[in-house]
């Protein structure tokens, strides 16, 4: 009896310890197969975040071919590359004429202080005089980056959205030669003087003729297309290629949306070869 007892003892024993046994490799084999998934996680990470980085380098480099070819192959901005679909990204990127735009680095004279407020008058009809005044009196200068306007007394978040598509933020302080080539519709009404819909007007029939290649093209166009009484201002209107570019990435994948842009400048070229573009900023 005793003997059986102690059989059935060290069976139980046994027992337990073969259960122990299995809870811990068990749970050994959990922590291996979380460990190897955390692995495959972040190797997985490594290689979009490699993929992003790529792409966002092709766009980089695509967009100092476009503007290498400028002297050979004028063209209007904006300009799009758009790839599709890469290897489960979505690629796009985009260039913008700065030029193009009013330039808030400018702001340190009388004549650009009053194109200013016709600007802001056209972006927002319903803004008081005293308001305009106001962030007129208020702006300080320099700025990096045109998101600085919002720091200015006055400058609202409604303010500025309405204006932002038509600002810029030129390393060039006294610079704002506007190149009517490219300007959207509340510049070209800014530098006529205009409502918005003959600056509308002036943008859609642009699209059907060439590059204008002087200001008195530009305004030979206007009577074509029945603006008979208005002209660019000269001291801020220009056909000139332009300098400086901005550069707007934005690549989409399952898991990521990747927003870049980067500031570009331009110096005067006769052939591909011999253009020189260089970054400016970079923001994420």
């Amino acid at each position: 009896m005793i003997n059986n007892k102690q059989q059935q003892k060290n069976r139980g024993a046994a027992l337990i310890m073969a259960l122990l046994v299995i809870v811990i490799c068990a749970i050994l084999a959990t922590i291996v197969v979380s460990r190897t998934a955390l692995l495959i996680n972040i190797t997985s990470d490594i290689e979009q975040q490699s993929s992003l980085n790529l792409y966002s380098n092709g766009a980089l480099l695509w967009a100092k071919w476009v503007l290498s070819q400028a002297a050979t192959h004028p063209q209007r901005y904006p300009i799009s590359m758009q790839t599709g679909i890469e290897k489960n990204f979505k690629i796009n990127a985009v260039l913008y004429d700065q030029n193009a735009l009013f330039n808030l680095n400018s702001l340190n004279n009388s004549t650009n202080k009053m194109l200013f407020t016709i600007l802001l008058s056209i972006t927002n009809p319903t803004l008081p005089k005293e308001t305009i005044q106001n962030i007129i009196n208020n702006i300080k200068l320099p700025m990096i980056i045109p998101t600085q306007l919002l720091l200015t007394e006055g400058m609202t978040k409604k303010i500025y959205k309405n204006i932002a598509p038509y600002i810029t933020a030129l390393p060039n302080n006294n610079q704002n030669m506007i190149n009517l080539n490219d300007a959207p519709d509340a510049i070209i009404a800014m530098l006529l003087d205009t409502n918005l819909i003959e600056g509308r007007h002036f943008v859609a029939a642009r699209k059907n003729t060439k590059l204008f290649s002087s200001l008195t093209e530009a305004n030979l166009f206007l009577k074509n297309i029945g603006i008979v009484d208005k002209t660019f201002y000269e001291t801020n209107s220009s056909t000139a290629p332009s300098q400086y570019f901005l550069l707007k990435i934005n690549i989409i994948s399952k898991t990521q949306h990747f927003h870049k842009q980067i500031f570009l400048q331009r110096t005067a070229s006769t052939t591909p070869q011999s253009a020189k573009i260089q970054t400016i900023w970079v923001r994420f």
